[in-house]
């Protein structure tokens, strides 16, 4: 089911609306980068000279967009400012508080937006781009309250 969701998504993918991130600077202050997440893995790619992982793992994707590069340097990118400083405070890391303010069901909303991110294909993240799959999984874990249905994925399509 989830595969023949992406393969409607990829052929019904439009325009995005920008979505920058947020990272931690040299004086350690979440701040907000010009880029979206392909334009950071572009630029990750021409600073090591070669690709660097995009984990997508359920657990790490609904923190934020972390890189794997050359020599393990690991590289975190965050939606909000709010998720940015979340994760870089001691202690736990509870997943429910990184879905987004309002949420009616946070525990759904990871489940749903990880699971989202981790089974896309290869070739559908490199066909949709990074932030086309991240708007695209947002907005199906916002309307998701059982499952995953059609109706959803082709309302989420629109928005994109």
């Amino acid at each position: 089911m989830i595969r023949f969701l992406f393969l409607f998504l990829v052929m019904s993918v439009g325009q995005v609306h920008a979505q920058n991130l947020w990272e931690r600077n040299e004086k350690l202050q979440c701040v907000q980068t010009d880029t979206t997440v392909d334009q950071v893995k572009e630029n990750l790619t021409k600073k090591y000279g070669k690709d660097c992982d995009y984990l997508r793992d359920s657990t790490r994707i609904v923190i934020g967009n972390i890189f794997r590069c050359p020599g393990d340097k690991i590289h975190s990118y965050f939606r909000t400012k709010e998720a940015c400083e979340m994760f870089f405070k001691e202690g736990k890391k509870e997943l429910v508080k990184f879905a987004p303010p309002g949420n009616k069901n946070p525990k759904k909303w990871v489940e749903i937006f990880g699971n989202c991110m981790e089974k896309a294909s290869p070739s559908q993240v490199n066909t949709m781009g990074l932030k086309t799959l991240n708007v695209f999984c947002y907005c199906v874990a916002g309307k998701t309250t059982e499952k995953i249905t059609t109706h959803i994925v082709q309302e989420c399509s629109k928005t994109l």
